[in-house]
């Protein structure tokens, strides 16, 4: 079931469904918020609810490992207009997008301005300021702000990881943030 992994952003899933319910979800978003706070997840989440399946097909994300370089957005932008397989529409979902290069950017914004009419483009960005203004203007935003502790505490006890309430704190309500702190050396530090 769509979203049954995310916690939190109660407010802005509802809203998504209902724009997906009503064929109104927009063709080009932005997913706005801090880092390490599930925005990369609800995004394929949403995408996976778009396409009408629990698979990945119909659906790439770029950005993951690394900042998407021109290669990848031409790329993507030929995967984008070849027709979707077994379904009646298309998902490319940008992370990182406030990294790109300045020609990476006008690269994806002539997929932005004329998207096809089956296709949905995500841009996932922890800073929306540092997008090009032409590629802000041609987004619907969605705005995610930081987990509380206990959702954070929840997310860490799923993954079976030892909570510390230290981290919880200077986690500032970031999932990922709390993960890459237990993973690195500086809890001794905080001694």
């Amino acid at each position: 079931m769509p979203f049954s992994r995310v916690v939190g952003h109660s407010q802005q899933i509802s809203f998504i469904k209902k724009l997906i319910e009503s064929s109104s979800f927009p063709q080009v978003s932005i997913f706005s918020g801090p880092g390490g706070i599930g925005k990369k997840l609800i995004a394929v989440e949403t995408a996976k609810l778009l396409t009408g399946r629990e698979t990945a097909i119909n659906i790439k994300v770029i950005g993951k490992e690394e900042i998407p370089k021109i290669e990848e957005i031409r790329e993507s932008i030929e995967w984008m207009f070849r027709k979707p397989v077994s379904s009646n529409c298309k998902v490319l979902i940008v992370d990182r997008a406030e990294s790109l290069r300045k020609e990476v950017a006008n690269a994806l914004l002539k997929l932005l301005e004329e998207p096809p009419s089956y296709g949905y483009i995500m841009l996932i960005t922890s800073n929306e300021h540092s997008l090009l203004p032409t590629i802000r203007s041609r987004a619907s935003y969605f705005r995610f702000s930081k987990l509380t502790e206990k959702n954070v505490e929840y997310i860490l006890e799923t993954l079976n990881m030892e909570i510390d309430r230290r981290i919880l704190k200077i986690s500032e309500g970031s999932p990922g943030n709390a993960i890459a702190i237990m993973k690195s050396d500086i809890l001794p530090l905080i001694d």
